[in-house]
């Protein structure tokens, strides 16, 4: 049974990494890396899923790394692993940041620079208007976080 990964393709064995290379192209272009970092993730998990089950596929993944969608500059996020619920753990030097597809979670310790990458993400994910929550220290570190990398604030 072929297997189909995203829309427009037919078959998986028709798979190249160009195709992804495509669609990932596209979804930055939208403006939204982390998404097409995202997708790519995903892509890799069923080839994965079906070269496990027998599938004679070549996986088109290998050949788009991470970083080469979401370029420094852009985020330096980087998913580190995706749980079996979905929670996608991205990492940005020492600090990590859950995502569970409503909210974001910065790591205990985390950096400037974590936090910055977690509120570009914020802001790609769910707008100009977001909401900081957490202990009073946390909260001036997002301040200064986001002052630092000129991200617009509101009090």
């Amino acid at each position: 049974m072929p297997i189909c990964v995203w829309p427009g393709l037919a078959t998986g064995e028709s798979a190249k990494h160009e195709d992804l290379r495509v669609l990932t192209d596209a979804i930055v272009e939208r403006g939204t890396p982390a998404t097409a970092v995202h997708v790519r993730e995903i892509v890799l998990r069923v080839f994965r899923w079906a070269i496990e089950r027998g599938q004679k596929v070549e996986d088109p993944v290998e050949l788009v790394r991470p970083i080469s969608i979401a370029k420094p500059g852009r985020h330096a996020l980087v998913i580190d692993s995706i749980t079996k619920k979905d929670t996608i753990i991205y990492r940005a030097g020492q600090s990590a940041v859950r995502d569970d597809g409503d909210r974001l979670q910065v790591s205990t310790g985390a950096d400037r620079a974590g936090v910055l990458e977690a509120l570009k993400l914020a802001v790609e994910r769910y707008g100009d208007r977001i909401t900081v929550n957490g202990a009073t220290e946390f909260k001036a570190q997002a301040i200064r976080a986001a002052a630092y990398g000129k991200l617009a604030q509101e009090a």
